[in-house]
């Protein structure tokens, strides 16, 4: 897999945009990879007849006919059907959650679900089409494809990826009344699928064999017969990929015509290298020690969450992780890579999994509250888009290569005299255009009302608070949308019909109908036209 190309592409391109009443950001799996033939990664059986893999083939195509993905499950595992039983109790860190996905750029056979999915669901009637479950709890088609403004809703028994020794022992504490009910033998295809998960192609390179000697000095058995044999080889690769000689490296050599068996060898000599080689290591490792191991390729968003409580999945954000096979327990996601699982003690900044995409920047509560009290007059209409929701380029935040070119110039020819001056300057106009750039992102959320009427009510209703704390109205923080809406009408009486427009919009978006029809998106512009609200004194 050449994942690298993605990572580190210049242009920024959204997959999808999803929400999740875990209000945390999500993986999203797309494909399992459990077969680790000719030193090759393949996909997972089941998963052969979405096409030969290739990120091309995988990615690209024309997307087809709107077909309803494939309902139910027909065969969650154990964790996900106790979940789904039974909500949160008993099932450790498992808990049941809904996301709600939008396709934006993503073209692929294989449609993001979060992990641990048990069931999709669209509101609109669509017809049947060739979508379908499997075993690896990814959903494909044959002719069906991903399509730019698909939109489904998925209930999965989620579960974090397990990234430190505490979060393992987390994940398995788990009540055996509640899960053991669930717990089968899987059948032939099962144990078939599990044995996979253990081969490896020929004789393991010396750096891989120097771990595998390693652990069984500590005392982690030749094979694994029991699920604290499992637990043991787990805690013993966890604590290893937490040492910090460990890097997150995109320049790392991930081919060159070798072998993906002697780039891990390399990539655990070196201790660089990125998400690819956290994950292929990992499962190598653990098929040496005896827990049935497999990659799965998906997205890992960024915390940046929106007001509208909206995360984006980029190209950049693309990730491959491991999943292990636990007696008694079934399929667990594990993400060694620094910074992206639970428990790491780490921040998740990695250069592959950035938390902004092109559509704007992300906002968070403490974002929205510092731009209500420094957003100025002129940063409200001279940042406007226009109509179309076309931003000035102007409100562009800067770009991390015009950055670098300016420190360049600066530091090989002027910067005994100008560096000062410069650097005061970056400092008074970067937070400057960040702010109007996150003010044209949430016009350009407006012009989309007719497809996704929260989130431009929600944009709606930030830019409402926004002028009102600028023309001085106060509120206090339990303060409901409509003492919100009278304050700010109290300080812009010429706006109140404005004001109640938007409120009802974003009341409606977050509370659900009361026979309201949404605000169009010429109705919430014509609402925030700079001529109709007044300037502060």
């Amino acid at each position: 897999m050449d994942l690298k190309r993605d990572l580190i592409r210049a242009q920024t391109t959204t997959a999808v945009t999803y929400w999740t009443d875990s209000n945390e950001p999500l993986y999203l799996k797309l494909a399992v990879l459990d077969n680790l033939s000719d030193d090759t990664w393949l996909l997972a059986a089941s998963d052969t007849d979405a096409g030969s893999w290739s990120l091309d083939t995988l990615f690209g195509g024309a997307p087809a006919a709107s077909p309803a993905l494939p309902g139910d499950n027909p065969r969650p595992t154990p964790l996900e059907a106790a979940v789904a039983d039974g909500g949160r109790s008993g099932v450790g860190t498992a808990h049941r959650i809904e996301a709600t996905i939008s396709v934006d750029g993503l073209t692929s056979r294989f449609a993001p679900v979060p992990i641990g999915a048990v069931s999709t669901r669209t509101d609109d009637a669509e017809p049947e089409g060739d979508w379908s479950w499997n075993d690896a709890g990814t959903v494909s088609g044959t002719d069906s494809s991903t399509y730019r403004g698909q939109l489904y809703t998925v209930t999965a028994g989620y579960v974090e990826p397990i990234g430190s020794v505490d979060a393992l022992d987390e994940a398995l504490d788990i009540d055996a009344r509640t899960l053991t009910q669930h717990v089968d033998d899987g059948g032939d295809a099962d144990r078939t699928a599990r044995e996979r998960c253990l081969a490896l192609p020929g004789d393991l390179p010396a750096a891989v064999q120097a771990v595998v000697d390693r652990a069984h000095e500590a005392g982690v058995g030749e094979t694994c017969e029991t699920l604290a044999d499992e637990r043991a080889a787990l805690a013993f690769l966890l604590a290893y990929f937490e040492d910090d000689r460990f890097v997150y490296d995109l320049e790392a050599p991930d081919g060159d015509g070798r072998d993906n068996m002697q780039v891990v060898g390399d990539f655990l000599e070196s201790g660089r290298g990125y998400c690819l080689h956290f994950a292929s290591a990992a499962a190598v490792l653990g098929r040496s020690l005896g827990v049935p191991s497999r990659l799965v390729l998906g997205y890992r968003a960024g915390d940046g969450q929106a007001q509208d409580g909206s995360y984006l999945a980029t190209n950049r954000d693309l990730h491959v992780w491991t999943e292990v096979y636990l007696f008694d327990v079934d399929w667990l996601p594990i993400d060694v890579t620094p910074g992206r699982a639970s428990g790491t003690g780490q921040t998740n900044n990695s250069d592959d999994e950035p938390d902004e995409a092109t559509d704007g920047p992300r906002q968070t509560a403490d974002d929205e509250r510092q731009a209500e009290r420094e957003q100025t007059d002129d940063e409200d209409e001279g940042g406007a888009s226009d109509p179309a929701g076309q931003p000035s380029a102007a409100s562009d935040t800067p770009s991390a290569g015009w950055l670098a070119a300016a420190a360049r110039f600066a530091t090989e020819r002027v910067l005994p005299v100008v560096a000062p001056i410069g650097a005061v300057a970056l400092l008074v106009a970067s937070p400057f255009a960040i702010r109007r750039a996150r003010h044209a992102a949430r016009m350009r959320a407006i012009t989309r009302a007719e497809t996704h009427p929260r989130r431009a009510a929600e944009a709606a209703w930030t830019e409402v608070r926004i002028r009102a704390r600028r023309l001085g109205a106060t509120w206090g923080p339990s303060a409901t949308e409509e003492d919100i809406a009278r304050a700010a009408a109290a300080c812009a009486p010429t706006c109140a019909a404005e004001i109640e427009c938007v409120m009802r919009a974003v009341c409606l978006a977050r509370y659900g109908g009361d026979g309201t029809r949404p605000c169009t998106a010429d109705e919430l512009t014509a609402a925030l036209d700079p001529a109709r609200w007044p300037r502060r004194a």
